[in-house]
């Protein structure tokens, strides 16, 4: 699942931070960079995309995203940038000229990866690119919850592995930033239920 998220109308403008001299991909590759060992959110693996792309000024609401899709639980992370499926038996990549950058982030569907050695299966998974090879395929992810791991690791991806499912992958889209309107993520880190509180103008306030 994803983070809790809550939009909130307030009389100030939005703050979104800022890294001058950083892409968008590579600020949300650079704060995963930061985070591997530590638990990002509740531990679930889309709480470390969403935070990664609320912290480098990119869209990450599910009202700015849009719905899921091609069905319920396909988080839509930004603009599509391919799909690679199995069709038919055969590997397919619906856009072969498109490289993948790091900071993409890829949402999978009951996927299975066959290595020399070992067998990744996926249900439903969110994972944020690392590193690319110089064809511009993904060779690290950023994930966690992988494994019954609730911490942020970095491991070895090789897509043509996949013999089952489909995965997508989104380019994050930059954050629009709406006079009066101020976005942030809740969730709760700890192993215990927490009560927090917001005040806020009941005149001016609008949850979401």
């Amino acid at each position: 699942m994803r983070l809790s998220l809550i939009a909130i109308l307030l009389t100030v403008a939005s703050f979104s931070p800022t890294c001058h001299g950083q892409t968008l991909n590579s600020k949300v590759a650079t704060f995963l960079a930061g985070k591997v060992g530590v638990r990002i959110g509740g531990g679930e693996c889309a709480h470390a995309a969403s935070e990664a792309l609320r912290s480098s000024g990119a869209e990450f609401t599910n009202t700015d995203l849009g719905a899921d899709s091609p069905a319920a639980g396909d988080y839509i992370w930004g603009t599509l940038v391919k799909s690679i499926s199995i069709v038919n038996g055969k590997w397919t990549d619906s856009n072969p000229a498109s490289k993948l950058l790091p900071g993409d982030i890829m949402q999978y569907r009951n996927t299975k990866f066959v290595y020399p050695t070992s067998t990744a299966t996926s249900g439903q998974h969110t994972s944020v690119v690392a590193t690319v090879n110089t064809a511009g395929s993904a060779t690290f992810v950023y994930q966690q919850n992988f494994n019954g791991i609730r911490t942020l690791r970095k491991d070895s991806i090789d897509l043509t592995k996949l013999v089952s499912g489909y995965l997508r992958i989104y380019r994050p889209k930059t954050r629009i930033n709406r006079t009066g309107q101020t976005k942030f993520s809740l969730t709760n880190n700890r192993t215990s239920n927490q009560s927090r509180y917001l005040l806020a103008p009941a005149t001016s306030a609008h949850f979401l």
